[in-house]
């Protein structure tokens, strides 16, 4: 039985650390003028789709281990826009509630974080992000009508909760009453609260088995009789369900979710690692007595000179030095890491690996050892402020722009700008690397303008960091689907051939091709997209939404044997349409998923656009195919189209009345020559013409006379010419494309 329970102990230990470790999305929150931004790091590229509801907004990501983290959201933000959030739990996306007239416009910040603003009034013309995921259309949002306040009953008499001592802490002063002194002995005492609670409490611990409970009884011995303590017949040790042992107070993280032991702040003070004295005092000082006796290293003398070297921020002396020590000395993992860290050259795997939770200074070293951070619902964001706030001044202007970055990547805007405070409250020029910052994080924060203005001075002023700028300029721009002036591609073209084989390589690649592509020149392009095959689905997307027809023809036109090109299905569709909107139905169609899987397939939106297209190869057979099951008015119009290529016109016409198309519906009804009921259709401009058709007199009335009948043939000529004429006037003509065909 002890195995038993020691196994299920294990497997659920194993089962929480796994959770802890599982990848959480979490969604950060700012409020703007006039706008609401959400802000989401998924952790890497991911295709994602966003639609409209009844109630507002969702958002659909192409992967399946989707974890929402939604603690943050109402930190920083009212629900004056965002009225509620919440993750759907049949599809699994997450849901956005408008309280507001407001529109969503989301955007791809960087791969890997995606941005969405809540703007108020009407969304822009024809924008994709009022359909609803498979297609469908929603009316515009309107302002939710503020809740009443609700009365709410104050309690009549006292309360009394014994915890609320606990959770004021230990050695909390309570607070001295003012006015005049209570009597040490009320007349009367009103214990009926403390009585209620115990009773209260005393009821919970029967029903978890920790109290028992039994009927009063009279002992017959005399009162004088020592009967000596009875035995307790339950004792529980540990906690049962239901039941806290305890305050409520939480204890600090001193576990990482692997189990491990956090690092303490004192093995990582390294704001007191130096002094404020002169440099060259404080190196003569700790470079003394680094050996001892017999010439050999004396370990406390070295880690106190490495210690300084960190303090320094000189990551290269410190390693030389701690290779002086033996390898199982203590600490020697630890400073070695850090000064990889200070260098820009550290590993996720080192001694800081799952720190990022720990309530210590573990957690600053843990997110600078992280190329990027994977999830930013288990960062502790207090205490890596706490650690960064604490540095020295040099220190963190050295830490700073890099710690910064990874917040910004996964998410954290308003880490990142405490950060970002935390360096430029300090007197001095903070330098171009936070310059730099400081002007991503506007980005950031909606004000894109001014952003984009402090980059582009940056990167006009040749220095350290103005390569940065300008890759972030691009970035920037090509975001918020702007043009790239010719001079900046030409340097970004320099550069890349300056970094060649350097880290920025990669960057200036991608950025040179989006720049390109950005000022027009798509061939040059898509002809180098081998130097950075990550900047595709951008290049598709510049082509999509900026690009000429004739780019458009050249490179969306795929031959037969070429192989499709995968891309986020919105994306497709925008190529899809305009290719259908300039007659290329059949190579539209090359960007749609295959008949077989159309047939089948969830996606309305592409269904729609397929049936167009078959529309378009006048294959209306195949077009009533694809709508099978279909709903909704834009698949009753196409629909309607169908019958009316192939001919049943009243069908047709009774599809267009359905969804309001009169105009639509009139013609059908004239294609099918039903001109007895066109004549008395009212505002048909045909119906005089119509009546033109029926029978000249009424059924059982004499016959006129030969002259008479002249007559009358005569003035029906003329009142037939002056309605024709008055026809033609009035209906413009009707092209040979719009006749039916069988």
């Amino acid at each position: 039985m002890k195995r038993l329970l020691l196994s299920l102990i294990l497997l659920a230990w194993q089962f929480a650390a796994s959770m802890a470790e599982a990848r959480a999305i979490v969604v950060q929150t700012g409020e703007h003028d006039g706008f609401t931004r959400l802000a989401l790091q998924v952790g890497g590229p991911v295709q994602w789709t966003m639609g409209r509801t009844v109630d507002g907004y969702e958002l659909k990501l192409d992967r399946d281990d989707v974890r929402y983290d939604l603690s943050k959201v109402y930190d920083l933000i009212q629900k004056d826009r965002l009225a509620a959030i919440w993750v759907d739990p049949v599809s699994g996306n997450l849901r956005l509630g408008i309280g507001c007239a407001c529109h969503a416009i989301p955007f791809e910040f960087r791969p890997g974080v995606i941005v969405i603003d809540l703007r108020e009034g009407p969304p822009p013309e024809g924008s994709s992000f009022e359909m609803t995921l498979d297609g469908g259309e929603q009316p515009e949002l309107t302002a939710q009508p503020d809740p009443k306040p609700q009365s709410r009953t104050e309690p009549s008499g006292a309360t009394y909760d014994w915890r609320n001592i606990a959770d004021s802490g230990a050695g909390a002063a309570l607070p001295i009453p003012n006015g005049p002194a209570v009597p040490l002995i009320p007349e009367r005492a009103d214990l009926a609260p403390m009585r209620d609670a115990l009773l209260q409490q005393m009821s919970q611990g029967a029903a978890t088995g920790v109290v028992d409970m039994t009927e009063p009884t009279f002992s017959a011995e005399p009162a004088g009789t020592d009967a000596g303590p009875a035995l307790l017949p339950q004792i529980r040790i540990g906690e049962e369900s239901g039941f806290e042992a305890g305050t409520r107070r939480r204890p600090p993280q001193t576990l990482t979710a692997a189990g491990a032991e956090c690092l303490n702040d004192e093995r990582l003070d390294i704001a007191n690692w130096g002094t404020d004295s002169p440099v060259a005092e404080q190196m003569a000082l700790t470079l003394t007595g680094l050996t001892g006796e017999f010439d050999r290293p004396d370990p406390s003398a070295i880690g106190r000179a490495a210690k300084y070297y960190l303090y320094l921020g000189f990551g290269a002396e410190a390693r030389q030095l701690l290779t002086l020590l033996d390898s199982d000395a203590e600490d020697r993992e630890i400073w070695l890491a850090m000064a990889a860290i200070l260098d820009d050259a550290s590993e996720a795997a080192g001694p800081f690996a799952k720190m990022q939770v720990c309530d210590t200074a573990a957690a600053l070293w843990s997110v600078l050892s992280m190329a990027e951070i994977s999830n930013s619902g288990q960062v502790n964001s207090a205490a890596v402020l706490r650690t960064f706030s604490a540095l020295p001044l040099h220190l963190r202007r050295h830490l700073g722009p890099s710690l910064a970055e990874r917040l910004l990547a996964a998410g954290d805007v308003q880490t990142a700008s405490s950060v970002s405070d935390a360096i430029l409250r300090a007197p001095g020029n903070p330098g171009p690397h936070v310059e730099l910052l400081e002007a991503e994080l506007q980005v950031a924060m909606g004000d894109e303008v001014a952003g984009e203005t402090a980059l582009a001075t940056l990167a006009a002023t040749g220095g350290p960091a103005s390569t940065e700028a300008l890759i972030a300029q691009v970035e920037t721009r090509v975001a918020q689907s702007l043009p790239i002036d010719p001079a900046t591609v030409t340097a970004l073209a320099a550069l890349a051939f300056e970094h060649r084989g350097g880290e920025l390589e990669p960057v200036l690649q991608r950025a040179y091709l989006l720049a390109l592509a950005a000022a027009g020149d798509f061939d040059s392009a898509f002809s180098q997209l081998d130097l950075a095959p990550d900047a595709e689905a951008d290049l598709w997307k510049i082509l999509a939404e900026q690009g000429p027809e004739s780019a458009l023809l050249a490179h969306a036109v795929l031959p037969d044997s070429a192989a499709p090109v995968t891309l986020a299905p919105p994306l497709r569709r925008k190529i899809a349409e305009r290719l259908l909107a300039l007659g290329f139905a059949d190579k539209a169609l090359r960007w749609l998923p295959a008949m077989s899987d159309l047939a089948s397939t969830s996606e309305l939106a592409d269904r729609l656009l397929a049936a167009r297209a078959e529309l378009q190869r006048q294959d209306a057979r195949a077009a009533l195919r694809l709508l099978a099951g279909a709903e909704g008015p834009d698949a009753v119009a196409l629909r309607a189209r169908a019958q009316l290529q192939l001919g049943n016109m009243p069908s047709a016409a009774g599809l267009f009345a359905e969804v309001g198309d009169s105009a639509s519906a009139q013609r059908a009804t004239r294609l099918s020559a039903q001109w007895q009921t066109i004549s008395k259709l009212p505002d048909e401009p045909w119906a005089p013409a119509a009546a033109l058709l029926g029978p000249s007199t009424e059924q059982g009335a004499a016959l006129p006379g030969p002259l008479a009948r002249g007559r009358l043939a005569v003035e029906e000529s003329a009142a037939a010419r002056e309605t024709l004429s008055s026809l033609l006037a009035r209906v413009p003509a009707v092209s040979a494309a719009g006749a039916p065909t069988n």
